[in-house]
């Protein structure tokens, strides 16, 4: 039991996420980490292993970047954070990446609310995607089929046999006699 344990925990230790900020908007680099940084402590929070927050705004949301450094750094998922400020508003749209698929999306959350007060619990959605990408969580088996109703028996009904016409009687044995007027006629 404890080895089995210790070998699930040496599996999962080795994945890793990174939250990084992959596009900003009328949002200075330090206010933008500071950002990812809380999202990052919330994703630790929940037994995700992360790597330290980064600002990959160079990369200007473009995937083949974002998955180039994300190799680099050896992460396993990718929470890219877009950042914008518009008028009082922050607005965070947050995707979850696969790093080992090439950029696939696998899940993404839009999140708004006033300038510089983020509510972190927002991005839980995410949470559930991200730990089965990281194989934190096992994949729940799908719903069995429910199994389809027995189509009802019916009995058939009994043929009906028809008699057969009875075949009229014997036919009457014609006895040839011998008769004495060979061809004559009657």
């Amino acid at each position: 039991m404890l080895l089995s344990m210790a070998v699930l925990m040496s599996l999962t230790a080795d994945t890793s996420a990174w939250v990084v900020v992959s596009r900003r908007s009328g949002v200075t680099k330090p206010q933008s980490l500071e950002v990812v940084k809380a999202i990052s402590s919330r994703l630790a929070a929940e037994a995700v292993n992360v790597l330290p927050a980064d600002d990959l705004s160079a990369c200007n949301g473009k995937v083949p970047c974002l998955m180039q450094k994300g190799r680099a750094a050896k992460a396993d998922a990718l929470v890219c954070v877009d950042v914008a400020n518009v008028l009082d508003e922050q607005i965070l749209v947050v995707s979850v990446l696969s790093v080992e698929e090439d950029g696939r999306r696998v899940a993404q959350v839009q999140v708004e609310g006033p300038k510089g007060k983020l509510d972190v619990e927002k991005i839980a959605p995410l949470l559930p995607e991200l730990k089965v990408l990281l194989g934190l969580n096992e994949v729940a088996p799908p719903p069995p089929l429910p199994e389809p109703e027995p189509a009802p028996v019916v009995a058939a009904p009994a043929p009906v046999l028809t008699p057969v016409d009875a075949a009229p009687g014997p036919l009457p044995a014609v006895s040839r006699a011998a008769s004495s007027d060979s061809g004559s006629g009657l």
